[in-house]
């Protein structure tokens, strides 16, 4: 049992994994893990932003809210979750665990939430301002500048 007990506390990782990437539906990162190896044309807006388009497409098919998207190239595959407004957009070598990967993400959500919050600039324009909130069971707190789903995954219990 004891093993059993290191397997339910143990924080999952993924040998591979470059880069996680929360944007709007447009593409545009809200929060931004990257090391050196991602590819830099995966982290730009035209590229993240394809997900939105095609996930509204899946939907089409009359099989229901499409969850997750996975796309593989040569050198390197992104995973992306529908967290509309939000898209979770996971960046991984070919040969990375795709099955990890889903398993982080969901590792990921359980401990975080994401949550949009609309405020009104001063210039009386309303502006919807999305964030990151990485305080599992707790009370609301704005924590956009403090948190990233990687501090959110080495803090968590």
């Amino acid at each position: 049992s004891g093993s059993s007990e290191k397997q339910a506390t143990q924080k999952p990782s993924v040998e591979g994994l470059h880069a996680i990437v929360v944007s709007d539906r447009d593409g545009v990162p809200v929060i931004k893990v990257a090391n050196d190896n991602a590819p830099e044309h995966a982290l730009r807006p035209g590229f993240l932003s394809t997900f939105a388009l095609a996930t509204d497409q899946g939907s089409k098919l009359g099989l229901s809210k499409n969850k997750s998207i996975i796309c593989y190239y040569n050198t390197y595959q992104v995973v992306q979750f529908n967290r509309l407004p939000l898209v979770v957009s996971f960046i991984a070598s070919s040969n990375a665990n795709t099955v990890r990967v889903h398993r982080w993400y969901l590792a990921l959500s359980s401990k975080c939430v994401l949550f949009t919050r609309s405020t009104t600039l001063q210039n009386s324009k309303p502006h919807t301002c999305t964030s990151y909130f990485c305080a599992p069971r707790m009370h609301f707190t704005w924590h956009m500048s403090e948190c990233s789903p990687s501090s959110c995954a080495k803090n968590s219990q």
